[in-house]
């Protein structure tokens, strides 16, 4: 594999671990051209990662550059890895942690979940799919706060709004304390930025379990959440394209969101009415 690529791989793992920040990765770059000694040596040399950390970093880079695995789950993966002090040759060939999808791979680093309640999942249980909150949520694992804790955390990690450190670390306590809190979500700057899975559920035309699924499929799938709802048939094409508009008119600021919930109230209505007359 191509060094360089394996160094900005690299390089992008430690960041979203929250071993780098975005504003160092130019200076490391720039010494280890003119030192020609690679990234990973610098790090271990500067002792930001250890020996081991940085085999187990290698190894999920090699992967990710593999396409055996997303960055974000290559990152969570690592997480565990450097958490719980276990090589990631090791971790990858874990079968409860290969069977976990993101969201369950944030909850077993978090230490909500054990990787012995992954295994007891099979096949059928998961729909040959990998397992992951609703499984959880459905055996009585996790609560429904808690799920939605954890696709919260998990999309702003995909988004990169955190990086996996912050999430499961808690910087007053040292990286081994493990922590899962929606408390360090930035707060919302612009209130015309409104989600359309919020429109949606706040309007009533979604149940909080299904939107969560679907926000849940849109991480490991990256298809938009409002094709997924339809796809899933828990709301009409005809919903979407109308909470589509509307959520535009917000952003326009044509509109507040409490009036677009409202508008959105009346598709209930609709639906009761088209399943009168198809009954």
């Amino acid at each position: 594999m191509n060094p360089s690529k394996i160094s900005q791989v690299l390089v992008s793992l430690l960041t979203l671990l929250g071993k780098l920040s975005a504003a160092e990765t130019p200076k490391l770059l720039e010494a280890a051209r003119e030192t020609s000694i690679p990234i990973g040596r610098i790090l271990v040399m500067c002792r930001r990662i250890s020996e081991d950390e940085l085999t187990s970093s290698l190894l999920a880079a090699r992967a990710v550059l593999a396409e055996e695995m997303s960055t974000n789950k290559a990152a969570l993966l690592l997480a565990y890895s450097f958490l719980h002090h276990i090589p990631f040759s090791k971790v990858e060939q874990n079968c409860a942690l290969r069977k976990a999808n993101t969201v369950a791979l944030l909850l077993i680093a978090s230490g909500f979940v054990d990787t012995s309640k992954i295994a007891e999942f099979d096949a059928s249980e998961a729909k040959g799919e990998r397992v992951g909150g609703r499984n959880l949520y459905n055996r009585g694992l996790i609560s429904l706060d808690k799920w939605e804790e954890a696709i919260s955390l998990a999309l702003q990690v995909k988004r990169r709004e955190l990086s996996v450190g912050e999430v499961l670390c808690s910087p007053d306590k040292g990286e081994t304390t493990v922590v899962m809190t929606v408390s360090r979500k930035p707060p919302e700057t612009d209130t015309s930025l409104v989600r359309l899975g919020h429109l949606l559920r706040q309007a009533g035309l979604v149940a909080m379990e299904d939107l969560l699924s679907s926000l849940e499929s849109g991480l490991e799938s990256d298809e938009p959440l409002g094709q997924i709802l339809a796809v899933a048939n828990f709301i009409t094409n005809y919903e979407l394209t109308f909470a589509l508009r509307l959520q535009s008119m917000i952003k326009e600021k044509a509109i507040s969101q409490e009036q677009a919930v409202r508008s959105l109230g009346f598709l209930l209505g609709r639906r009761a009415h088209l399943k009168t007359k198809t009954a």
